[in-house]
């Protein structure tokens, strides 16, 4: 689309924002004691034309609000921390959603993906299509093995977790982990022996060049022990489910 297309088009939706803003407003005000209010909103509607001549203004110098910037290493979502190749994020959400969107439309790009979680796998694979290039581990209470098409790994086997991503990076540099059951492992695994597994697996990241989301919900720590938590991270992602 042409730039002043995309002008035009911008410009309409912010003049009828404009106009419905102040009519709402005008129509909170009280006939009986806010005369004089309501006429500088009747004035101000009459004259939205400057303010949407000073916002052309603006496009025209500056249009980089339509330019989206891009870089290799680099996934931009709003909201959401810039997703660098070498660190570990945590994500914060009650149900896992926007950790699981931004991993698989990593893997899209890469073809590469590890995905250790206590979802059942066939519901992931429901929603978001098989990818031959993603690997998953099952997290649950048992250590059964040869479920379907992957591995159960025990909850509080971090050595066996701490190799499965050892390897795994080591195999795959550059590639993207989501981490999904980590508020489960908290009833299985000391808080300390559980940070020291979250410091080992970013290093593991680091050394690789691999990326690593760690998905948790809200609240599920107290705050000094989440504050301690969320530094070995690089970047956070907060939403309320």
């Amino acid at each position: 689309m042409k730039k002043d297309k995309m002008i035009e088009l911008y410009l309409k939706g912010y003049e009828d924002g404009l106009k419905e803003a102040w009519k709402r407003a005008k129509s909170m005000v009280s006939h009986y004691d806010g005369w004089e209010l309501k006429s500088r909103m009747e004035g101000k509607i009459g004259t939205l034309y400057q303010d949407v001549r000073s916002k052309r203004y603006e496009l025209e110098d500056d249009f980089s609000l339509f330019v989206e910037e891009e870089s290799p290493n680099v996934i931009t979502t709003p909201d959401l921390p810039d997703i660098r190749k070498g660190e570990m994020y945590l994500f914060l959400e009650r149900r896992p959603e926007v950790s699981f969107d931004i991993f698989f439309k990593y893997v899209s790009e890469i073809e590469r993906g590890l995905c250790i979680t206590s979802e059942k796998i066939k519901k992931i694979t429901e929603k978001y299509g098989k990818h031959d290039g993603v690997s998953y581990y099952n997290l649950g209470k048992s250590k059964s093995q040869g479920r379907l098409d992957y591995e159960t790994i025990y909850y509080g086997s971090l050595n066996k977790l701490g190799t499965v991503i050892g390897e795994y990076f080591k195999e795959n540099p550059g590639s993207i982990m989501l981490f999904h059951g980590m508020d489960r492992m908290i009833h299985y695994v000391e808080f300390t022996k559980l940070q020291k597994f979250v410091d080992f697996i970013r290093e593991k990241a680091n050394g690789n060049n691999g990326i690593i989301i760690v998905t948790l919900p809200p609240d599920i720590l107290e705050e000094k022990k989440f504050n301690q938590f969320r530094n070995s991270f690089d970047g956070e992602y907060s939403k309320e489910n």
